[in-house]
């Protein structure tokens, strides 16, 4: 395959083909540290504003510095070719979290939102915004550290309205109501917004809003009502549907006005989460202090347990590291099967028992022990507090 070729940074492989770029696993050879290098499209490099916008946004992330988001290294330009040199992440996207029951404990529930909201304020005060938070471009450890990536993209916005790939159709789900009337007059309670299709997804399994186009999810976010969502069903206190409800208002005057205003009420929650958090073998013994202490009536939803993250993490690992050879290992196995079954009615000398399964079992502890490096994508904003 041939790469792109750019200065001072040698090309391994594409890795990833975003809405307005391409992303490349490169080493930079000046350091010997390895890249994400995002090159822009051919089409958009011949437009003077979308080539002006990719390397300003870059510049803005790089001043940033913030360990926890994602930092850029280089970026330029070599004979019309555009590109960013971005920092790889072996954190698990924040999707991989996602699943149709909530069951993290509601400390790293807190943990999480609060860690995210820190990281997006001080980008805030530093005058970006990020404009196209989904949970595909938020990454975290067991430790519960964050790493957000695609802030300085919010110029691609207009693109993902005008496109009807599933890849805008997902980052479309995430955007504020006021990003589909007019992107450049979003500003930083777009992104509180977001964040709080997120915080909804995670509880629920699904964001508030979805469809088959652009139109019907803009619909959605512009006119259409939010689901309900019962967090004392979940075990969680109800001020958090309160948070949900003012971080979801389809007009911006009455969102939280700034990330400031949204950690401290979030953080208000902390000393709750000893009280709501509920082991799967504590459910019994603990109902009733419970409903005792926070005045809820009714039972437990359906005796619901509650993980830490680094169990969590446990339970999700075997298909998050399996994601990208899920197709062939899934091949490997038909064509095993029906090697088996051939050996089975085959008159020919038996098997060696032991043999035969030491090889059964190499796909599978290779699928486990596999931890891919998780490739960012793409999306952003500006505005400070």
């Amino acid at each position: 395959m041939n790469f792109p070729a750019i200065p001072n940074f040698e090309i391994s492989e594409r890795v990833h083909k975003a809405l307005c770029y391409t992303v490349y696993a490169a080493t930079d050879l000046r350091s010997g540290n390895r890249v994400h290098l995002r090159v822009l499209d051919p089409n958009l490099s011949r437009e003077e504003q979308s080539a002006s916008a990719f390397l300003a946004g870059a510049r803005l992330v790089k001043h940033l510095n913030h360990p926890n988001i994602l930092r850029v290294y280089d970026y330029g330009e070599e004979n019309r070719l555009f590109y960013v040199a971005v920092e790889p992440t072996r954190y698990e996207p924040l999707s991989s979290l996602i699943l149709e029951t909530f069951s993290l404990s509601l400390k790293d529930f807190l943990d999480i939102f609060l860690g995210i909201g820190m990281a997006v304020r001080q980008a805030h005060l530093r005058g970006l915004i990020h404009g196209l938070l989904h949970p595909k471009c938020i990454y975290i450890n067991a430790a519960c550290d964050i790493k957000i990536d695609h802030f300085g993209l919010q110029w691609t916005i207009p693109h993902v309205l005008q496109s009807r790939s599933k890849a805008a159709l997902y980052q479309a789900k995430y955007l504020a109501p006021e990003c589909f009337l007019d992107p450049e007059k979003a500003d930083g309670r777009g992104d509180i917004y977001s964040l709080g299709v997120i915080m909804f997804e995670m509880l629920s399994g699904h964001p508030p809003f979805e469809g088959e186009s652009i139109e019907e999810i803009r619909d959605g976010h512009l006119s259409g009502k939010i689901p309900y969502l019962d967090c004392t069903a979940l075990d969680l206190p109800f001020e958090i549907e309160a948070i949900l409800a003012q971080s979801l208002a389809k007009n911006p005057l009455k969102r939280f006005q700034n990330f400031k205003e949204y950690l401290d009420l979030l953080g208000e929650l902390k000393p709750a989460a000893q009280t709501f958090d509920i082991s799967d073998d504590s459910v019994e013994t603990t109902l009733e202090s419970i409903q005792e202490e926070t005045g809820r009536n009714g039972k437990r939803a359906s005796g619901l347990a509650r993980w830490d993250l680094a169990a969590v993490f446990d339970r999700i690992k075997p298909t998050i590291s399996g994601k990208r050879l899920a197709l062939p290992a899934l091949a490997f196995l038909v064509i095993g099967v029906i090697f088996l079954v051939f050996r089975l009615w085959s008159p020919s000398t038996p098997t060696n028992d032991t043999q035969t399964q030491a090889a059964e079992n190499e796909p599978s502890q290779a699928l486990v022990s596999n931890t891919p490096i998780f490739i960012p994508q793409e999306e952003q904003i500006l505005e400070p507090e």
